[in-house]
């Protein structure tokens, strides 16, 4: 990118962008794994317990609960922990020489 014109803050930003972009997927795939989860022991649970110990578990009783603000407050951990761990390999990307980038041992 350098070679071809871009300026050191451009790369930093499309680097900083990528990783960003990694993180929300990976945030929102692994907020949805978990509320599958949460749903699927929610459903399967109370009938184990009724086939196990024949007894009926309360009304309304949830053995998995996750709030909304739990993946909200992780995603922004997250977002924060990328950037943060993103921000090295930008640094290095805009500091690396063209010539040397552009050769090739053959």
């Amino acid at each position: 990118m350098k070679a071809i014109g871009a300026h050191p803050a451009v790369i930093k930003k499309i680097f900083l962008m990528e990783s960003s972009f990694i993180c929300l997927l990976g945030a929102f795939f692994g907020t949805l794994i978990a509320y599958l989860f949460s749903y699927g022991v929610n459903m399967f649970l109370p009938l184990l317990i009724e086939q196990f110990f024949h007894e009926k578990p309360p009304e309304n009783f949830y053995f998995s609960y996750i709030p909304v603000t739990l993946p909200l407050i992780c995603i922004a951990i997250c977002f924060g922990v990328t950037l943060i761990s993103g921000l090295r390999p930008a640094v290095r990307a805009t500091q690396v020489d063209v010539l040397k980038a552009l050769r090739r041992d053959l």
